[in-house]
């Protein structure tokens, strides 16, 4: 190792992803998020069973679409924080009284309720962002 340095052994150079950064995709589940928080100022008694879905599902497709398929570590990190992100929303908007529901199952309560909903967005888009990975693109 000259200089300290490890030589790329065979490996393609890969530069920092920052592209991210600069890509208009990784915003999604910030929209989807603010558009839960609008819809349910505007109307707290109704119950939006897609916000969770949306806010965390889209967080790792969105990287899919900034970055390609992502790797199955990736994936699954993008997952969890949309999650926790759906997770967290969830929580604010229940201390704030205007988390309406639950709907679908009432045994879990509105936070339980968009919390299991965030983890199968997450789930889904775990799945959907990792979908042609290793696949020949010639």
């Amino acid at each position: 190792m000259p200089n300290g340095r490890r030589q790329n052994q065979g490996r393609p150079h890969r530069e920092p992803a920052i592209e991210h950064i600069r890509n208009p995709y990784v915003y999604i589940s910030g929209v989807f998020a603010a558009a839960w928080v609008l819809a349910a100022w505007l109307r707290p008694d109704a119950d939006y069973v897609a916000f969770p879905v949306l806010v965390s599902g889209s967080f790792p497709i969105s990287y899919r679409l900034a970055m390609g398929p992502l790797s199955p570590p990736l994936a699954i990190g993008a997952a969890a924080a949309g999650a926790i992100n759906t997770i967290v929303l969830a929580l604010l908007l229940q201390v704030a009284g205007i988390l309406g529901g639950p709907d679908l199952w009432p045994a879990l309560g509105a936070v339980g309720q968009s919390t299991l909903l965030g983890v199968l967005g997450a789930a889904a888009g775990a799945v959907a962002s990792s979908y042609g990975r290793g696949e020949s693109r010639t």
